[in-house]
């Protein structure tokens, strides 16, 4: 978190001069010849420049120490925040990603911070997943799906949830889910896999602490997780989310 305030800070510096040069440099075309290319260059550093900005923004607001103050917000926006670290990663490693997120949310009484935090933390692993199976299959098509959206359960459906439950729980949810069809957990794996320093990973690529750090913050923050998964067929982890009665979508 250190590391990455201290380079958004870093980067920021010469990254004004440019976006003030750039400026520069297109008032200048402006003038004298708006359409030749030099002055199509100088509009598209200033794209990229605020590209780079809102990924040093979003590093800057995820390394942030939390609070710990719970508002109530849509669960769109930190998702959103995660998702700018990732999708480069996905055009690199060309990964087909596709998001079902719904346009009406209710809204949640939570830490948006923490949230982002498992939205990133499931990303990594699905990521990491997808590759490695690429690595044995290259001509397979590599997937992430991330949705993110709501439902009203049964009363044995929210018996079910291992969140707690009071006057102040309805039995509408927002069910948040990343899917993808990487490497897979045999029966072992998916059992210990929420283990503390628990890993399939070589030395070197992971320490075993991403999801059990995830599991930490999502019995913090009182939420629900459920794993999908076969060695082999991808995983789904999906994080399911209480809403208060006067929150719910009618």
């Amino acid at each position: 978190g250190e590391m990455a305030s201290g380079i958004g800070h870093e980067i920021h510096q010469p990254l004004t001069v440019i976006n003030l040069g750039a400026e520069t440099c297109k008032s200048y075309f402006a003038r004298h010849d708006p359409r030749c290319p030099a002055a199509e260059a100088a509009e598209e550093m200033r794209v990229h420049v605020k590209k780079i900005t809102n990924i040093i923004n979003s590093m800057r607001s995820f390394s942030r120490a939390t609070s710990g103050e719970w508002r109530k917000i849509s669960l769109t926006s930190p998702l959103r925040e995660a998702l700018t670290f990732f999708r480069e990663q996905f055009r690199m490693h060309g990964i087909a990603y596709e998001e079902k997120i719904s346009a009406d949310l209710p809204l949640v009484k939570t830490d948006g911070q923490k949230f982002e935090q498992i939205v990133v933390n499931f990303l990594s692993n699905a990521c990491y997943a997808v590759n490695k199976q690429g690595e044995k299959t290259p001509d397979a098509a590599k997937t992430i799906t991330v949705s993110l959206g709501y439902e009203t359960l049964s009363s044995e459906g929210m018996k079910s949830l291992n969140f707690k439950k009071h006057e102040q729980t309805s039995s509408q949810v927002i069910v948040f889910q990343v899917t993808d069809n990487g490497i897979g957990m045999n029966s072992e794996t998916k059992k210990r896999c929420l283990e503390p320093f628990f890993t399939t990973k070589e030395v070197g690529e992971g320490t075993g602490l991403g999801l059990s750090v995830t599991l930490g913050i999502i019995r913090e923050l009182h939420f629900h997780l459920e794993i999908e998964s076969s060695e082999g067929e991808g995983a789904t982890f999906r994080v399911v989310i209480p809403v208060a009665p006067e929150d719910c979508i009618r």
